[in-house]
């Protein structure tokens, strides 16, 4: 058994990334209504998923705008630019992303 911290990072809470240099990266977070933390970005290796708990997220996906409910998770594929743009006000999303690479996330120049 192992019981793991919970690290808060910039508004999320880590729950755990399995071990130091382990590619997988777990996070619980509560994205506001309207969201502008988060840039255009993709990942080269990692697929990324985001399961809503309670209420809904709405992510840019490319040029598609994909509203992910409680229910259901979005798998967002190696190289595909996203950004989440917000949530339901009554939401909780656990995010989980492969990282092979350190710093995994490519920010896109708008």
């Amino acid at each position: 058994m192992k019981l793991f911290d919970i690290e808060a990072i910039e508004g999320m809470k880590k729950v755990c990334s399995l071990k130091e240099g382990s590619p997988l990266k777990i996070y619980r977070i509560t994205y506001p209504r309207i969201w502008n933390g988060d840039d255009w970005h993709f990942h080269p290796q990692g697929y990324e998923y985001y399961i809503p708990l309670t209420g809904q997220i709405t992510v840019l996906v490319e040029s598609k705008e994909v509203i992910v409910c409680a229910g259901e998770m979005l798998c967002v594929y190696p190289g595909e630019k996203h950004r989440v743009v917000g949530g339901s006000s009554d939401q909780d999303t656990i995010v989980i992303r492969q990282e092979f690479l350190k710093n995994d996330k490519v920010i896109v120049e708008e």
